[in-house]
């Protein structure tokens, strides 16, 4: 055992050493995280775009760069911890709703224009986009708003304005067309259309965006322009673009129809997002190396941690042998506590039995050769009234020798097991009859009645031998402890699933002392007949065993002075 400690020791310590080199480079990679966190939060607090990340879940925001304060007129404590309904703005509620509806079937947001009144109570209308990305293995919704009441403002004007409307077309820093509303034909096209997609006036006139290729998808295309036939207008609707030389750009694409001289027309705006998907972008890839360092760094501690529990087992399978050992000796040591109960019990019981012999079968002994030496001397002169007096008395000290020899012959094969249990079906009222037939000698000398009581005519399943034992034992009793000229009734009763047998006399009766003793063989508290009769108890304890091994119960009443009953309860089955 100490050899394995020593090992345990050796692994613990070097385990320690590998935790220590774990925890510097754990340090060393949480400086780089910082670095890298300080970058990711200039890039994203300080972006000229309004960018928000929010649970997906429960669409809490928690966290949000200046921008997005700056847009909605709020501290940055009035927006974190709320959803984009729990802020205070002021918002229609059927905006909300077509929000909520658009989340629920799209899971995404593309450029959906909301008007609102912000934080300094300003009416804006911004342009919600809400993408999902993964942060720590969980989705969140990172969310860019954009303000464009300026340019809800300046189109307006330019309807009102033509002067206006024509400056902004011509000086817009974004793409902006005028297209026939029928066939998608490019009517005109501001100086910054023409420098982004690299093509002359003369090469867009007479075309369209199909007829040029300037759409890389046209599924969004098609989906932005049922959009339009249905609302007469949408804002900043996300799809990729080509330019003349084949380079691909993601723009906000916006329309509007105009009425020009009468003719239905689309106005349009496209504004390039390229450096917004950069920031997306970055921001995606300082998730994705945090992430990757971190499961590096739990893959490490996991390692440490699984070389612990290795350790843990070895010393629980040590402490697991030793329980083992100490639950041995605890069960050796109540098997000697046992042993040495059971050889007190035997000791106790072998000095009760030679009390029993020494005090029940002395004095009959004793009185046997007194008569048989006085018989024996006297024989001459006796008349033959007292030699058959004599006789008649050393019948009786013999008849009473048997019956405690038998008593403590049975009791002691019951003590060794040696009685078998051995039921069948028997008639209780003849067992009762043949012990009644056995002592008509006893009663008759003390002129004392047996009265057969109340007794259903019932066959129960029980051990012949030991219910006459039982009978002959409880009978014996009560001639004994009842005076001349007493009554001893017994009766019967057959109640539920019982049979009861009831032993009663007008005889002496017990205190209650003596009835919570009856059954202990206790040599002080014996008593003798109202005929001088001796005896050891054992009958008693012997019924008890008897009555015990059927399963049944034995009572008693008694008062003092005034007689005596038992009771025998014994199962029908």
């Amino acid at each position: 055992m100490s050899d394995n400690q020593d090992q345990i020791s050796e692994s613990v310590e070097s385990l320690n050493q590998k935790i220590q080199e774990l925890e510097d480079e754990n340090l060393r990679l949480k400086n780089a995280m910082e670095k890298s966190q300080n970058l990711y939060s200039n890039i994203f607090y300080n972006a000229p775009v309004a960018f928000a990340i929010s649970d997906s879940e429960s669409g809490v925001y928690i966290d949000v760069n200046n921008q997005f304060c700056n847009i909605l007129g709020l501290k940055l404590s009035g927006i974190l911890g709320k959803t984009f309904r729990d802020i205070n703005l002021k918002i229609q509620e059927n905006v909300l709703k077509n929000i909520d509806d658009f989340i629920i079937k799209y899971k995404e947001i593309d450029n959906i224009e909301i008007n609102l009144i912000n934080g300094r109570n300003k009416e804006i209308t911004i342009v919600l986009t809400q993408k999902i990305i993964s942060i720590d293995g969980k989705d969140h919704y990172l969310s860019i708003i954009k303000d464009i009441s300026d340019i809800r403002e300046s189109l307006e004007e330019l309807i009102v304005t033509e002067e206006i409307f024509t400056s902004i077309f011509r000086i817009s820093p974004d793409p902006i067309i005028i297209t026939r509303f029928d066939d998608n034909t490019l009517i005109d096209v501001n100086n910054r259309f023409i420098e982004i997609f690299g093509y002359t006036i003369e090469e867009l006139s007479g075309n369209s965006f199909a007829t040029l290729n300037m759409i890389n998808s046209f599924d969004s295309y098609e989906k932005s322009q049922h959009i339009l036939k249905e609302n007469g207008e949408f804002y900043d609707f996300e799809m990729d673009f080509v330019k003349k030389n084949g380079l691909i750009f993601r723009g906000l694409l916006s329309q509007k129809t105009l009425d020009i001289k009468g003719a239905p027309h689309v106005l349009t705006v496209i504004k390039d997002i390229n450096q917004l998907k950069l920031y997306e972008k970055q921001l995606v890839g300082l998730n994705r190396s945090l992430e990757e360092r971190v499961d590096e760094r739990t893959k490490e501690l996991n390692d440490a941690l699984n070389k612990l529990e290795d350790s843990n087992r070895e010393l629980t399978l040590l402490n697991q042998e030793v329980a083992n050992e100490s639950y041995k000796l605890i069960k050796l040591n109540n098997k000697l506590a046992i042993s040495e109960k059971q050889l007190i019990d035997a000791a106790q019981m072998k000095d009760r039995l030679i009390s029993i012999l020494a005090h029940d079968l002395k004095n009959p002994l004793l009185a046997l050769s007194l008569s048989a030496e006085i018989l024996m001397m006297k024989s001459d002169t006796f008349k033959p009234d007292e030699i058959k007096g004599k006789a008649k008395q050393i019948f009786e000290v013999i008849k009473n020798l048997n019956n405690l020899i038998e008593n403590l012959l049975t009791w002691s094969r019951s003590q060794q097991g040696k009685i078998i249990f051995s039921p069948r079906s028997i008639n209780i009222r003849e067992i009762v009859d043949n012990s009644i037939n056995l002592y008509k000698e006893n009663t008759k000398q003390k002129n004392q009645t047996i009265d057969i009581g109340e007794f259903p005519d019932k066959t129960i399943n029980a051990d012949s031998d030991m219910i006459q034992t039982i009978i002959r034992n409880l009978l014996s009793n009560a001639i004994k402890f009842t005076p001349r000229d007493g009554t001893i009734t017994i009766s019967a009763f057959s109640e539920n699933d019982l049979f009861g047998i009831n032993i009663k006399d007008t005889g002496v009766g017990m205190t209650p002392r003596e009835i919570d003793n009856l059954f202990a063989m206790d040599l002080s508290l014996s008593s003798k007949g109202t005929s001088k009769e001796t005896g050891t108890g054992l009958g008693l304890i012997i019924c008890k065993e008897f009555v015990e091994k059927h399963n049944g119960t034995i009572k008693v009443e008694s008062t003092k002075n005034q007689g005596t009953t038992f009771t025998v309860s014994l199962p029908l089955e």
